[in-house]
């Protein structure tokens, strides 16, 4: 695994510790940590040699923690090795309609998965008015990609923050900046927003 997007190719020894901690207390043993390239002309080979070191001693499990197509070519690389793990997590945001073509209905028909974003919902956010369905196409004009689970958390986190200044605005204008000011609005608030359709509250 590694984040492409700021091509981290090489795993902290706390990271491995961490992630090592969190498979013991699941009743699992942490393998190995596999930094991909993405820059490097061998980046297909070193993502089939992945794979095959996981076929090789039969692991039970592969985590892809990535942002990028990584996720889509580990699948490739192991139907072009006729090999599935038992298990496969896909821990970091995904283009849903992208992946789940390149993962295909065999892997699908035996998949879980949690989503709190659908883009093609028509529910209306109460702070902005938009749908998921308009915050999609907004981010498919500037981005060319659909707005995907972390796009529209970050947008439903500005919507908050918007409502928490307008309120606080209404109240005492000179104090609509003020973070602590708006943080506790924020506390006491529910909302509902492009990211659901419920209304969302916050803790401390």
């Amino acid at each position: 695994g590694a984040d492409s997007s700021n091509n981290v190719t090489s795993c902290a020894e706390h990271d491995r510790s961490r992630l090592n901690t969190s498979a013991m207390q699941n009743g699992m043993t942490l393998v190995d940590y596999v930094p991909i390239d993405f820059n490097s002309v061998t980046y297909h080979d070193d993502v089939r040699n992945a794979m095959e070191g996981a076929r090789a001693i039969d692991v039970d499990v592969v985590i892809l923690s990535d942002y990028s197509v990584l996720r889509i070519d580990a699948f490739s690389a192991m139907r072009e090795l006729d090999w599935t793990p038992r298990g496969v997590i896909l821990s970091t945001c995904n283009d849903g309609v992208v992946v789940r073509e390149a993962i295909g209905e065999e892997y699908l028909q035996y998949s879980t998965s949690h989503t709190s974003f659908l883009g093609d919902s028509n529910y209306t956010s109460g702070i902005s008015g938009y749908t998921p369905t308009k915050l999609n196409q907004l981010f498919k004009l500037y981005s060319g990609s659909a707005a995907s689970g972390q796009g529209a958390r970050a947008f439903a986190g500005g919507e908050v923050i918007q409502a928490a200044i307008e309120v606080q605005a209404a109240l005492n204008a000179s104090l609509a900046t003020d973070p602590s000011t708006i943080s506790a609005i924020i506390g006491n608030g529910s909302w509902s927003t492009v990211l659901s359709h419920g209304n969302i509250t916050f803790d401390e």
